[in-house]
């Protein structure tokens, strides 16, 4: 990681530096598998899109990722809620 490295959840308004954002990953609690769903580069920039399996659920995290010098110097995550298909939009479902 860059030096000058700092990760943003804005859904929670969370901001982490390299050591803390290390620490909390180590340290989230419960059994999890992580699987990478897609990456998207162009340039210094990155789009991922990951897969959180727990016990209790699963969850899906995107994040934009900004490179400088060839390391992550910024990451915003954000972690979307499911929900369910308004009612208006059920007919228009292609399966």
């Amino acid at each position: 990681m860059h030096n000058d490295f700092v990760a943003e959840f804005p859904q929670s308004k969370e901001v982490f530096n390299a050591k803390t954002f290390l620490i909390m990953n180590q340290n989230y609690p419960g059994n999890w598998k992580l699987s990478v769903q897609q990456i998207i580069v162009e340039s210094n920039s990155v789009v991922s899109e990951i897969r959180v399996e727990t016990n209790e659920k699963v969850e899906i995290g995107i994040s934009i990722i900004k490179l400088m010098d060839g390391k992550i110097i910024n990451i915003r995550e954000f972690w979307p809620e499911p929900f369910d298909i308004p009612k208006w939009r059920t007919l228009l479902l292609q399966y």
